[in-house]
């Protein structure tokens, strides 16, 4: 067998330019610990909240699916004093001093730029968190980011100022005035072109940079809305079926 896949790496590497990368290479899963047993061992199974990966939280309003994300940052502070948070407040409702009663580190906590504003901009700033090697992205929330074609059409309907934009984007879809063409579109973004783009990985500074080789784990948090079948009384979570093949984890 060593014999096969010596011949089998001089082949890879022909044919690819490349050294052949067996599955006994691969780093093991780091996990970012939660310290509560039931979650880190029953739940996940790998000892907390794994890094490389795409966890999502959804859950109805008030369901504590921030919080948890603050207490997993503190969490991470406490077993690692170099453990970094961004955290993309996309409905604008962080909230300093609850933080810090969970036990997040504000001094180890990151914002992206104001200039961040569509779902386009967040992917670029999710790149530059796996870059440089960010422990805990914490997206707050799925549901509600804007691609750039519906913000810049609700500016024009509604004002000219981006703080605007950002106040309409803690609302459901119905209140943004999204119709179904443009919420189609939104899921096709994120199926298509957001996650994909961070499994399959993107090229960065001549080098090729993917989610599953980093220490980055992506926090995602989601909303549920009701089904627009009217005949239909079960709630689904926005971003389309599509994305959710895409995480490895689902907690409700």
């Amino acid at each position: 067998m060593n014999k096969r896949i010596t011949n089998l790496s001089k082949a890879f590497t022909q044919e690819y330019g490349d050294k052949m990368v067996t599955a006994d290479k691969m780093p093991p899963i780091d996990p970012i610990p939660s310290n509560l047993p039931t979650l880190d061992n029953y739940i996940l199974g790998c000892g907390g909240m794994p890094r490389g990966r795409v966890i999502e939280v959804h859950g109805p309003e008030n369901s504590s699916k921030s919080t948890l994300a603050h207490y997993l940052s503190g969490q991470g502070s406490k077993d690692n004093p170099h453990f970094v948070t961004a955290w993309c407040d996309v409905e604008g409702s962080f909230h300093a001093g609850w933080a810090t009663r969970m036990g997040q580190n504000l001094t180890q906590t990151i914002f992206p730029p104001d200039t961040v504003i569509y779902a386009e901009d967040y992917l670029r700033y999710i790149k530059w968190c796996i870059v440089n090697e960010i422990d805990f992205v914490v997206l707050d929330c799925l549901a509600a980011l804007v691609t750039k074609s519906v913000g810049e059409r609700l500016l024009k309907k509604h004002a000219t100022t981006n703080q605007v934009l950002k106040n309409q984007m803690g609302f459901g879809d119905a209140e943004r005035g999204l119709n179904m063409k443009e919420m189609l579109g939104r899921a096709t973004f994120l199926s298509q072109v957001l996650m994909p783009d961070l499994m399959s990985g993107f090229p960065h500074g001549g080098k090729i940079y993917r989610l599953c080789h980093s220490k980055t784990c992506i926090y995602v948090v989601n909303q549920l809305r009701d089904n627009l079948d009217l005949r239909s009384f079960e709630k689904h979570t926005p971003g389309g079926k599509a994305v959710k093949f895409l995480y490895a984890a689902r907690l409700q």
